[in-house]
C-alpha cells in the first residue's frame, strides 16, 4: 500500500493571504492518492472528505490489521477499494491557534473551526463572525452568503453541525492560548491531559 499526502495547501495569495491555516480551499485541499497492490484501475477520482484521522483505521482495515478500540477517524477502505461506493459526511475543520504570520501578512487572524460537506463550507470564528460559501457554485469562495435569506435554512443547519462535531471532538472552541497548559516547559505533552486522567 502506497499513500502519497500532505498535511495542508496553501494560499498563494488567495484572499490576500500566503499561507496554511486559513478555512478555505486553497489551504484546505489536500492530496491524498492510495495505491493498492491489487488495484487495477488507475486514476479513479473521489470526491469524498478525507481527514488526517481516516488514515489509521483505513490503513489498519486495508493491512487486516485490527483496529484500536479507541480511535478517532472514519474507515474509508471500501470507498477506495470501490469504483462504485460513494460516501460523504460532514467532517470538523479548524485552526486552533492564532495566525503566526501576522507580521509577514500584515492581517489578525484568530482561530476558527467549521464544517466542510463538499458541497458547503461553514466557517465559524472564535470572534464570532461567520461565512458560509456553496463550492460547487462559488469555487473561489468569493461570495459569502451568511447573510443571504435564501440560504438562512442552510446556516442555520451548519451551526448545528458544528456545535455536534465540536462536541464529538471534546472541542470547547477556546482561544490557542488555553491549549498552552497542555504542554511543559520543553512543549512535551503532559500525559495526564492526553490520558484524560
Amino acid at each position: 500500500i502506497v499513500v502519497f499526502t500532505s498535511d495542508h495547501g496553501e494560499m498563494h495569495g488567495s484572499h490576500g493571504y500566503l499561507h496554511k491555516q486559513k478555512p478555505y480551499r486553497e489551504a484546505l485541499n489536500v492530496p491524498v492518492i492510495y495505491r493498492l497492490p491489487e488495484s487495477q484501475a488507475e486514476g479513479i477520482h473521489k470526491g469524498v472528505p478525507f481527514t488526517p484521522m481516516d488514515h489509521l483505521p483505513t490503513l489498519c482495515k486495508l493491512a487486516g490489521i485490527k483496529l484500536p478500540t479507541k480511535k478517532d477517524g472514519i474507515d474509508l477502505s471500501e470507498v477506495i477499494r470501490s469504483d462504485s461506493v460513494d460516501f460523504s459526511r460532514p467532517v470538523l475543520i479548524g485552526n486552533y491557534v492564532s495566525n503566526y504570520n501576522t507580521f509577514s501578512t500584515r492581517k489578525p487572524f484568530l482561530e476558527w473551526r467549521g464544517v466542510y460537506t463538499g458541497q458547503f463550507t461553514y466557517i465559524k470564528w472564535i470572534d464570532g463572525e461567520e461565512e458560509l460559501y456553496e463550492n460547487h457554485v462559488d469555487p473561489y469562495q468569493l461570495n459569502n452568503l451568511i447573510g443571504s435569506h435564501s440560504h438562512k435554512g442552510i446556516a442555520k443547519e451548519m451551526r448545528l453541525k458544528l456545535q455536534e462535531l465540536l462536541n464529538e471532538a471534546d472541542d470547547e472552541f477556546l482561544p490557542g492560548t488555553a491549549y498552552a497548559s497542555w504542554f511543559d516547559e520543553l512543549r512535551y505533552p503532559k500525559m495526564e491531559v492526553i490520558l484524560g486522567e
